[in-house]
């Protein structure tokens, strides 16, 4: 019997490499490359369940934006964002456009307005709901009394002659911004009895404004001229006053617990509780920036409209943002629970671990993200925290139950212990929305802790070889 030798070392070692899996050519069958290909797949298959979760959020944006299309319908009959401006003294004046002589003169006409030098107004929003198919929308009927006086009127302007001011032509003015969601007005200046909204009219001075005639004689004028105002209206979002006045205070109170206090100034002093709140302000001459009287040209209306003070009526709790929020921890979730079953198979069959299916995998993600799904379509009939609750139980129940009965039973009591927490805190970390990016560090430093832990006996290098033996 003969034996051929190979003519060299290197032909006996290509024909050995070629014998070999393609894999194993490039050393992808050294030892640990069993775990490496696991952690590869779970990391590539949490990035495909992306897919899904995005289609989800784009299914929470479509139907934030229907709310909104209601909210805009319901508030178009009801009311918008209400800002009152005034009240506001009008009064005609006349001045020389051309005067060739003492007996020849042209004369034209504009109007002098006058704020007020004391401004009080006393307010009240009651909120309610009004709903259009499964959707609420917050609204508030309003109520205001404003009062104060007008002083120094006798001697109004250097650049004015007195007897060039038609006094008898005073109208009052109050601007709110949605007219149509006005209820009823009742207007008094000096001593003329009340007028009422049948006998006001619209005024475009102010953009959006009614007028009351209110004239006055000379001697009126020698003395302040106190007003009242009384309004009744509708209004959604937000209430805002404009302090007119040399001395401005505002008391404003509504059955809402949920104030967030805007403008140019914020409140002196407020109250907040689960009944409601009330809230003060004082505004001072100093603020402004427009005088206290002016000719038409002088001072453009949009500024007043914009040194408003008030309040916007907040709902707490959305739940089409509160979905939004924690949908974006969807990948965490999931890495957190494929960490879990992989981890825990190396745990429990040593070295070698225990080989989860890829469908198996797939069918957990799954259920992760129908969570999501679930929590949305039951959040806009039952509310966010009582859907929150049961959408979070039955994917607790679901993929525990599966993990007990298709990998092992310790792997579904560690499974539902993990989604329970994991539940349990996001909806925690919505409530702390000051401390949502510490406690959210703190709590992937804590995951990454504990899984270095759970680890830190395995030899990642036996784990091909153990998977030979097997």
């Amino acid at each position: 019997m003969s034996f051929e030798h190979p003519a060299n070392p290197s032909q006996e070692s290509t024909r050995r490499r070629r014998g070999q899996p393609w894999h194993r050519r490039f050393g992808l069958g050294a030892a640990g490359f069993e775990a490496t290909k696991r952690a590869f797949f779970l990391g590539v298959l949490s990035l495909i369940l992306l897919i899904p979760l995005g289609m989800i959020e784009d299914l929470v944006q479509e139907r934030e934006s229907r709310k909104s299309e209601v909210e805009s319908e319901i508030t178009a009959q009801w009311g918008g964002p209400q800002t009152i401006v005034g009240p506001i003294l009008a009064v005609p004046y006349h001045y020389v456009t051309e005067a060739s002589s003492a007996s020849a003169q042209r004369t034209a006409s504009s109007m002098l307005f006058f704020l007020p030098k004391s401004l009080d107004i006393q307010a009240t929003a009651k909120a309610e709901r009004r709903a259009k198919s499964i959707y609420q929308v917050l609204v508030y009927g309003g109520s205001a009394k404003l009062t104060g006086s007008f002083v120094g009127l006798a001697k109004p302007r250097a650049d004015i002659p007195p007897d060039m001011i038609d006094w008898s032509g005073a109208k009052l003015l109050v601007g709110i911004s949605d007219l149509t969601a006005l209820r009823n007005l009742s207007v008094s200046l000096g001593q003329q009895p009340p007028i009422g909204a049948d006998a006001v009219e619209q005024e475009s001075l102010l953009s959006s404004s009614v007028a009351a005639a209110t004239p006055l004689s000379i001697a009126d004028i020698q003395k302040p001229v106190d007003f009242a105002v009384t309004l009744d209206f509708h209004g959604s979002s937000s209430l805002n006053f404009v302090p007119l006045g040399d001395d401005t205070k505002l008391v404003l109170d509504s059955d809402w617990p949920s104030p967030d206090f805007s403008g140019r100034a914020l409140p002196d002093d407020r109250t907040i509780g689960a009944q409601g709140f009330t809230a003060h302000w004082s505004v001072g001459s100093i603020t402004r920036t427009f005088p206290s009287s002016w000719r038409i040209g002088e001072v453009n209306p949009e500024t007043l409209w914009n040194t408003a003070i008030g309040v916007t009526l907040v709902e707490p709790g959305d739940v089409h943002q509160q979905t939004d929020r924690i949908l974006k921890y969807g990948l965490l979730v999931i890495g957190l629970t494929f960490g879990t079953i992989f981890i825990n198979g190396l745990i429990a069959r040593g070295p070698g671990g225990r080989r989860v299916h890829p469908v198996q995998y797939l069918l957990v993600g799954a259920a992760l993200c129908l969570f999501y799904l679930l929590l949305l379509s039951l959040a806009e009939q039952i509310g966010f925290a009582s859907a929150y609750i049961v959408a979070s139980a039955a994917d607790i129940v679901l993929i525990a139950w599966y993990a007990w009965r298709t990998m092992s039973r310790g792997l579904g009591y560690a499974t539902a212990l993990l989604l329970a927490a994991l539940q349990t805190y996001m909806y925690v970390l919505l409530q702390m929305e000051d401390y949502a990016l510490l406690s959210g560090t703190v709590a992937l430093f804590l995951a990454l802790l504990a899984a270095m832990v759970a680890t830190r006996n395995i030899d990642w290098y036996k784990i091909e070889e153990a998977q030979r033996a097997v």
